[in-house]
């Protein structure tokens, strides 16, 4: 006979009041490696890349990309990339939503470093260089400043924000390629020239393509301008008009922003809003509305914060913003703060603390994932258990303050079974309900996370004895959570 177990229902947080680590922390190891100088995290936020320029492993100052997967509840080390010798690679890392592409640049400040933009594919479980662009001159200092990749990793761009001239006169330019019948072919370039703004604002400082890679966002940083333009007929038209930031003292407004999944929301980072007196940094909200970029709401850093280093939303109304300082004031030492935002209402809920690293740690970058509530950031200049100045990696989990709820509230119960158990639970009323499962350990850590089938029905929980929560994410967006024990 069977015994069904009634588990009962936790709302809204688990139980919990803080942020959760996901896995352990990531060190860099060798001394001034630059271990999480970029960062890049997939869609499903089980796979990131992680930027090592100065990692020595394959030649001098080759460089290095570190891909890791979360398998079992852990990170685990499955590629690396190193770049040719003096290059540097690894001072700017994209990694496509499927996680199947990488576009990676070296460092253009170094005079000395060969320039390179690479596309990293994952074939046969094998990460292959399938593009290469060089840049043996010295003139551009700003070539492949920043590089973009669409979801499926078939669209990329790279841009030069100092084309022409010295930064006061230069013409900036972004490239768009499209992997098609297998070669990389440029589809498009727009030019800073064509926007009649002058010229030495740093257009193309930052790029974002849209999911499908028919829409490029691209800001100016030093006009304190954002722009954006979507491709049909074999054209890349302007659309939405121009966002033009006005308090941008330092000129830093579109330095980082991010999009969401609809391409409908923006997110823009400024450090130097208020920069003249409070100093607090800002992240400003956008919308399209009616065919135009509408403002919908800012979050404003606290004093001497400069908050918006790095700003990255998800497609479940959460952005994570870096910031330049920590509790402390210290400048180039980073924190981290992620808000839940409702932009209808115009409110921007904090949650969990804001993580503060040590002075020079750097912590100042971060990635999201766009569906599983994941965040990754680094301090890339911090000592770490390995060498001084290698730098960290840290992921953390925000599932625990997101709204939950019993989908099932109008049934005396949910057929999850057996609890206690041996290892492995059986959940018959949920099959072709489910999505996904993740499953917590008492410590608060995420220590299994699973796609699940239409047709399965159970799951193998770890075999230690302990107390688990097991939380079910359904296809209505709903989630439901049970108390599980394995003994």
């Amino acid at each position: 006979m069977k015994h069904i177990y009634f588990l009962f229902l936790l709302l809204t947080s688990l139980s919990l009041t803080s942020q959760t680590s996901v896995g352990s922390v990531l060190y860099g190891t060798a001394a001034f490696e630059n271990f999480g100088k970029s960062i890049g995290m997939a869609n499903n936020g089980d796979r990131i890349a992680v930027g090592s320029p100065y990692n020595n492993e394959l030649g001098n100052h080759s460089g290095n990309i570190k891909i890791y997967d979360w398998i079992n509840g852990a990170w685990v080390l499955t590629g690396n990339i190193y770049g040719p010798a003096n290059s540097y690679m690894g001072t700017n890392v994209n990694i496509s939503e499927n996680g199947k592409t990488v576009i990676a640049t070296t460092d253009y400040y170094i005079g000395t470093a060969s320039q390179n933009i690479c596309v990293y594919e994952l074939q046969n479980n094998v990460w292959n260089m399938t593009w290469n662009l060089v840049n043996y001159g010295s003139s551009n200092l700003t070539f492949g400043s920043y590089t973009g990749v669409s979801d499926d990793g078939n669209t990329i761009t790279h841009s030069s924000v100092n084309i022409g001239g010295t930064s006061n006169s230069a013409n900036g330019r972004v490239f768009i390629l499209r992997k098609i019948n297998n070669v990389w072919t440029e589809i498009g370039l727009i030019q800073e020239m064509s926007l009649n703004i002058g010229n030495g604002n740093y257009f193309g400082h930052t790029t974002k393509l849209s999911p499908d890679g028919n829409k490029i966002f691209i800001s100016a940083p030093i006009r304190g301008s954002l722009y954006s333009y979507q491709y049909s007929n074999g054209q890349w038209t302007q659309y939405g008009g121009e966002i033009l930031e006005s308090n941008n003292g330092s000129l830093q407004f579109g330095k980082s922003f991010s999009i969401n999944s609809a391409a409908d929301i923006l997110a823009v980072g400024n450090t130097s809003y208020n920069n003249m007196t409070t100093k607090n940094g800002a992240v400003t909200f956008y919308s399209l509305v009616n065919g135009s970029w509408t403002k919908k709401g800012q979050i404003t850093g606290t004093a001497s914060q400069f908050m918006g280093t790095t700003v990255s939303i998800s497609d479940n109304n959460l952005v994570a913003i870096s910031n330049n300082t920590n509790n402390l004031n210290q400048n180039v030492s980073g924190s981290l703060t992620v808000y839940k935002f409702d932009l209808t209402n115009q409110t921007f809920t904090k949650l969990g603390a804001t993580l503060n690293a040590e002075y020079l740690d750097y912590m100042t970058i971060n990635d999201i994932s766009k569906t599983s509530n994941k965040v990754v950031t680094a301090g890339f200049y911090a000592n770490n258990p390995n060498n001084i100045r290698a730098g960290y990696v840290k992921t953390f989990g925000y599932d625990a303050f997101l709204n939950t709820k019993d989908v099932f509230a109008d049934k005396k119960s949910v057929n999850v079974y057996p609890n206690p158990t041996k290892g492995r639970i059986y959940f018959d009323d949920l099959e072709n309900k489910i999505i996904s499962v993740k499953v917590f350990n008492a410590s608060q850590q995420l220590i299994l996370e699973k796609d699940i089938n239409s047709n399965e029905k159970s799951l193998d929980l770890p075999s230690s004895t302990t107390l688990y929560f097991v939380t079910f994410y359904l296809k209505d967006a709903t989630t439901l959570t049970k108390k599980i024990i394995v003994q």
